[in-house]
């Protein structure tokens, strides 16, 4: 077992959804290895089909409040990332290259699907790399293809809202939720029936 193991281990058991922050600002070195130790996160073909975007003009990040309708109490903060399925950059690619792919003509539902993996992997990578900074964060799911959230930010064809992440430092202690039971959704070389 690595030296820091235990650590990292500890980190992701003792995570949780963080829904007050402190105004304490974050510096941009800090934001930027967050979402670097994002795209260390797997990624199918290493395609790398995701977006980030880091709203930081106060103007915009109200547009994006609004359209998702996020609580008052995360307006405090500080960093905001809007996680992309991205398979813009790919399809603009593949056209330089000459390729009759099949995104140029509204298919390719495995690589839809994908990216919208690579996104989610990268989203969590870089929750697990806010904690490793004494950082709290929380998704808002409500950014999922939303309309006015693609307004907000001019998101072209080909780049799907997935997540906000909002990050900053916690002003509460929230009890870590209970989970599942590991009966419940662990199952031994084929699927069984699990009540209780």
């Amino acid at each position: 077992m690595h030296e820091n193991a235990s650590q990292l281990l500890q980190i992701l058991f003792d995570r949780k959804s963080i829904r007050n922050f402190k105004p304490t600002p974050i510096a941009d070195d800090v934001a930027e290895k967050i979402v670097e130790a994002g795209q260390r996160a797997p990624s199918a073909c290493n395609l790398q089909t995701y977006s980030v975007i880091w709203v930081k003009d106060e103007e915009t990040k109200e547009k994006v409040w609004d359209a998702c309708y996020v609580p008052n109490a995360i307006h405090k903060a500080p960093l905001l990332f809007v996680i992309c399925a991205d398979l813009r950059r790919l399809a603009k690619f593949l056209d330089h290259l000459g390729y009759d792919h099949c995104l140029k003509h509204g298919q390719g539902y495995a690589l839809k699907l994908m990216s919208i993996i690579d996104a989610t992997l990268m989203a969590e990578n870089m929750t697990i790399s806010a904690e490793c900074y004494g950082l709290g964060s929380v998704f808002i799911g409500s950014a999922l293809a939303n309309k006015k959230l693609i307004e907000a930010l001019n998101l072209p064809k080909g780049v799907l809202p997935l997540t906000l992440l909002c990050v900053g430092y916690s002003d509460e202690q929230p009890p870590t939720r209970p989970r599942l039971p590991l009966k419940s959704i662990l199952h031994v070389d084929q699927y069984g029936e699990c009540i209780g």
